[in-house]
């Protein structure tokens, strides 16, 4: 029985030299677990009933793994990562764990070797299979849910380009704060203009009468000291096409009598020829060219041309033309057709021409020909066009009708009125009258429009002259192709306490509408607008501390260039010119760099425009039971029925998993020197189970010899 005692003693101090073997071997490898071996006794069935039981020496019960945490080591790889505290990185693993081309022998693994890499279709991989995770959106947020192997897209490779303001952040446009100098000199020369823009004046529905007034905003004198202009209009009692216009300076009550007044020429809608015949090789043709309403104005914008034309009379299916900024076009199938219209919007102030293409009741083809000729205004009247138009037989060329001539029609209005002198200041009267710009005004009964109400208090400044403005400093903002502007924003000292910011576009003369900041005793900012609100105090800056910026289209074809300037925390003290703080939410389109991963396993890219987008999340595993699960090599485990199903997928930092740490990676938890303290001990347990052998060989070598 000796015999047998010694070999399980043997045998369990061999298995105590593999595990220890097996832990030195991966003393080195990343995120692995050592092994300890326990045993447990054996005795025989005691039937008897006596006391005395000898043992019959040891087994191994069972090869326990310790997942204590390894030592942290620093690397230079940001997806080299360890999880500090309890967790474990899922992989799918096997053959088909590509997601591109799975299979049903791929499954999940769990793992603490964080030495990941991207391959070649862009995935997150390790030795063990590909990492899973939540995926993102294409604007970067996190797509919590199913997970999948994370990919670094290709269309996460680049960022595309965004405006300046296009961000849907509170604080989206250019923000900025300064110090204004307190001690600056006031450079005024006071208001010169004032604009009314996009208002119809409908006859029917007036604004209201004096001495009430319809609109009021701010002005200044040469002195830097700030009105109010009170604002008026109503239609003249003998003229349907003329308006008189009511003043006042700082007095609410507007005078019964008129400063000025407009003058329109007749309603341009409607405007139109009688019916003209052509005999074309078909049969009569009956057209007509009328022009709907178009508003008094001449600011470049675009309008509409359509041909219409008597029931089953029809424009070419899919036949159009078109020319500058107008088009030619038609529903295919209406049979409500009766004229040729222009309406709609302005007309721009380039000549124009249009061609298109309709067909007779019997399908024969003819060609339209429209051309316009623009007029531009003068001192005593507004711009017209006119022009002519002619049916054309495409087969021939020849003209079928025309050229009808279009009777001239209104393109604009009265130029700039002499609208009221500044009242005696300081005993002297202040040589500055006012100028009230019409352009946009209209004299059509079609409702009336809220005014675009518009003033500068001072004329834009020289950008080579430093004697027009106090300060200015540039700033770089982005349109909508990503292509660098340059802003400069002038700061021009109006009044006490009161600043006035003109902003120029690449060097470009000022835009016409002018922000405005006031401060108070303390150098606090209490109002920022633009000069088009009406009444000063509206503009709390406590509440909205911007105005909004906008100037023309950059010459490189990208939208209109429009956000909001906020100046929070701008001051007015005793010291020099400074930029305290500034940044804006627009950039250029940028290629991916790099990547980063924070402690809650976010990935993020890095661009060339110094953006970062989450480009996927990683997620992290626990288990009931660590010790139930199986390895598998290569540095992972499967989940058994002993450890239970996993636990997740969970966010690292959240609920009892540890965080991860980039940039660093888990070393082996092995004690090189506890295992070899250990073997020594295993083999000195080997050496005596051989010497109890030994000994018991000897005692029968003696009983047989005692013959």
């Amino acid at each position: 029985m000796a015999f047998q005692t010694a070999l399980s003693g043997l045998t369990i101090s061999s298995a105590f030299l593999n595990v220890i073997g097996n832990n030195v071997a991966n003393s080195n490898t990343v995120g692995f677990k050592s092994s300890a071996a326990i045993f447990s006794d054996m005795f025989s069935s005691n039937l008897n009933g006596s006391s005395i039981q000898v043992g019959m020496g040891a087994n191994t019960a069972t090869v326990a793994q310790h997942f204590n945490q390894g030592s942290s080591t620093a690397t230079n790889n940001p997806l080299d990562m360890m999880i500090a505290g309890k967790g474990f990185f899922g992989v799918m693993t096997g053959v088909g764990a590509d997601p591109s081309n799975p299979q049903t022998s791929a499954q999940m693994a769990y793992t603490r070797n964080g030495q990941f890499q991207i391959n070649r279709d862009g995935y997150v991989v390790n030795s063990g299979g590909y990492l899973q995770g939540y995926g993102v959106d294409d604007n970067g947020n996190v797509l919590s849910g199913a997970t999948k192997a994370i990919q670094i897209t290709s269309n996460q490779t680049m960022i595309p380009a965004r405006a300046t303001g296009a961000s849907t952040q509170n604080n989206a446009g250019l923000n900025m704060a300064l110090n204004l100098p307190a001690d600056a000199p006031v450079i005024s020369q006071g208001t010169k203009n004032v604009y009314i823009n996009s208002l119809v004046l409908d006859r029917n529905s007036p604004p209201p009468a004096p001495p009430a007034a319809a609109y009021q905003m701010r002005v200044s004198d040469p002195l830097g000291n700030f009105h109010t202009l009170y604002v008026g209009l109503q239609p003249n009692a003998t003229d349907t096409n003329g308006w008189d216009v009511f003043t006042s300076i700082d007095d609410p009550n507007l005078p019964t009598t008129p400063n000025d007044s407009l003058k329109f020429n007749a309603p341009p809608s409607p405007a139109s020829t009688s019916p003209t015949s052509v005999t074309s090789a078909t049969e009569a043709q009956k057209i007509s060219f009328k022009i709907a309403p178009i508003s008094q104005a001449y600011d470049n914008t675009t309008f509409n041309f359509n041909l219409n034309f008597p029931a089953a009379q029809q424009i070419i299916p899919g036949g159009s033309g078109s020319a500058n900024t107008g088009s030619i076009s038609g529903d295919d199938n209406s049979a409500l057709h009766t004229s040729v219209s222009i309406y709609g919007n302005t007309l721009s102030t380039t000549n124009q021409s249009f061609n298109g293409s309709f067909l007779d009741p019997n399908g024969q083809v003819h060609n339209l020909t429209v051309n316009l000729t623009y007029t531009p205004p003068t001192q005593s009247g507004p711009g017209t066009w006119s022009g002519d138009y002619s049916v054309i037989d495409p087969a021939t060329g020849n003209v079928e009708l025309g050229p009808t001539t279009i009777p001239a029609f209104l393109a604009g209005n009265k130029s700039p009125l002499s609208l009221v002198a500044l009242p005696t200041i300081n005993g002297g009267t202040v040589d500055t009258t006012l100028d009230l710009d019409v352009n946009g005004l209209s004299n059509m009964a079609t409702g009336q429009q809220t005014a675009t109400m518009l003033v500068r208090n001072n004329p834009p400044v020289t950008l080579t002259d430093a004697k027009t403005f106090t300060k200015s400093n540039p700033e770089t903002v982005y349109d909508s192709q990503g292509n660098a502007q340059l802003l400069t924003l002038y700061y021009i000292k109006v009044g006490t306490n009161t600043w006035e910011v003109q902003t120029s576009l690449n060097g470009k003369p000022p835009v016409t509408q002018p922000g405005f900041i006031t401060f108070g005793a303390d150098g606090k900012m209490t109002k920022v607008g633009v000069n088009s609100v009406p009444v000063p105090g509206t503009n709390n800056a406590s509440t909205n501390p911007s105005f909004y910026f906008t100037a023309p289209s950059p010459a490189d074809g990208a939208s209109t260039l429009s956000f909001n300037v906020n100046l929070s925390g701008t001051i007015q003290y005793g010291s020099q010119f400074a930029v305290l703080n500034e940044n804006q939410d627009g950039f250029a389109a940028g290629t991916i760099t790099g990547v980063s991963v924070g402690s809650d396993g976010t990935i993020q890219g890095n661009y060339s425009n110094g953006q970062t987008r989450n480009v996927g999340q990683i997620v992290l595993y626990s288990f009931v039971n660590e010790q139930g699960l199986a390895s598998i090599g290569n540095n992972l485990w499967t989940a058994t029925y002993a450890s239970n199903a996993a636990i997740g997928p969970g966010i690292a930092g959240t609920a009892t998993l540890g965080t991860i740490k980039s940039n660093a990676i888990e070393a082996s938890n092995v004690d090189v020197t506890q295992e070899l303290v250990a073997m020594i001990t295993a083999q000195r347990s080997y050496q005596a189970n051989a010497e109890t052998i030994k000994t018991e060989d000897q005692l029968l070598q003696t009983i047989t010899n005692l013959r």
